[in-house]
């Protein structure tokens, strides 16, 4: 369950059914406000993540402004673009609080990730940024199958990847956007994030103009936090929200696979095959 509980995936799945534009810009402009309501209770989950990595102690506030502001233009400055190890546990850290706590042995799996491994796999994975599975696969398993980043799954993946996605086309895999799209039970592997980069596309394009992939992702946590935006006085039938596009995620799983390019575009080429369920607590 997500950061924002069985209440809040409820919340999210109100949201995801309306097809009023104002109800998700609301969502999506209340996102810091939601930020904020969780600085307290996931505190001690940056703390250990942090631990024996930086002596920084960034609130959750703090570390989204960081995600969002301050890391691409970081990878940057490097040629090639890549991570650090102590950037990758900043990542593990606002995607814990982002979504939920695991346990200790998660955190310390991402822990033993050499820097120069973190730097290799990085480094792979942003080369294959315009295929955005191809490169969660490199993070999670390496480029070839066998070995990626120890406790990087794909929910992690997508995290990394949204950043160097400069298009917005990469959502990030919350559980509150799984549950909003219907995609259930989650599962937390590349053919579920598959279906549900398609659903996010799709509502994207529902909403119209401005609207992203990733910025529906923030909108449905947002309203997982805090809840689903009220109808407009006098509009939307007395608040009985109509489904997005007409179809849930469950129509979108189903969808024949093909490949994700940047900026939303289908491409051609061979999916990357769907990964293993992931089991117990070892990758986030």
């Amino acid at each position: 369950m997500g950061r924002s509980g069985k209440e809040g995936a409820a919340k999210a799945k109100a949201l995801y059914r309306s097809g009023d534009e104002q109800f998700w810009s609301q969502a999506l402009a209340a996102y810091p406000a939601a930020v904020a309501s969780a600085n307290d209770q996931v505190a001690r989950y940056i703390t250990s993540c942090m631990s024996g990595i930086t002596d920084e102690r960034p609130s959750f506030s703090e570390l989204d402004e960081w995600y969002s502001k301050d890391l691409l233009p970081a990878i940057k400055t490097r040629d090639p673009p890549s991570l650090t190890k102590v950037e990758l546990m900043k990542l593990l850290a606002w995607k814990l609080a982002r979504c939920t706590w695991r346990t200790e042995s998660l955190v310390n799996n991402v822990k033993s990730n050499s820097e120069a491994l973190v730097k290799q796999l990085s480094e792979a994975a942003f080369a294959n940024k315009d295929d955005i599975l191809k490169a969660n696969k490199t993070l999670d398993k390496g480029p070839n199958g066998k070995s990626g980043l120890r406790g990087v799954g794909p929910a992690l993946a997508s995290g990394i990847m949204s950043v160097v996605d400069e298009t917005g086309a990469t959502p990030f895999m919350s559980d509150e956007a799984l549950y909003g799209a219907g995609l259930e039970p989650l599962k937390y592997t590349t053919k579920q994030y598959e279906a549900l980069m398609h659903s996010m596309h799709d509502t994207a394009r529902e909403l119209g103009e401005g609207w992203t992939a990733r910025k529906v992702e923030m909108a449905l946590w947002s309203a997982g936090m805090l809840g689903c935006p009220k109808a407009a006085k006098g509009g939307g039938g007395g608040g009985q929200p109509e489904k997005v596009g007409g179809g849930g995620g469950g129509e979108a799983e189903g969808e024949e696979k093909r490949g994700f390019k940047r900026g939303g575009e289908e491409g051609g080429g061979r999916m990357s095959e769907p990964s293993k369920r992931v089991k117990g607590e070892g990758k986030a």
